[in-house]
């Protein structure tokens, strides 16, 4: 990987985090953003959850998780917003950021594509 890309590779890797705080009131225990390249960064999210929404995952039943999923879902709408402006501050360009998310493991996994690789 070269300088460039390490670079954006952490800036990444901090926005994320960050951003996750301010939406969730916590950030992930651990995040870790990889470039196999092509433009596209490969994002894990580890410990998203909160103790609440760990114990609805594990105890709340179907109808808790879907709602869980719903909510999530609402909020990614906003995060995949804030994660392409504050990346454009550094210059950047985001074509599309994907996510999927797995209420057992409790880790999120996040491909952000970039223009101008």
């Amino acid at each position: 990987m070269g300088q460039a890309a390490g670079i954006k590779v952490a800036l990444i890797e901090g926005t994320v985090r960050s951003i996750a705080k301010k939406l969730y009131g916590k950030g992930p225990q651990n995040v870790r953003c990889t470039y196999p390249g092509g433009g596209v960064f490969i994002v894990r999210c580890e410990g998203v959850l909160s103790p609440l929404e760990k114990r609805l995952a594990d105890e709340g039943g179907d109808e808790a998780v879907r709602t869980l999923k719903k909510i999530r879902y609402s909020l990614f709408v906003r995060e995949r917003q804030l994660l392409s402006e504050r990346l454009l501050d550094q210059d950047i360009r985001v074509e599309t950021v994907l996510q999927d998310f797995c209420l057992v493991k409790d880790e999120c996994i996040m491909v952000v594509v970039t223009e101008g690789y």
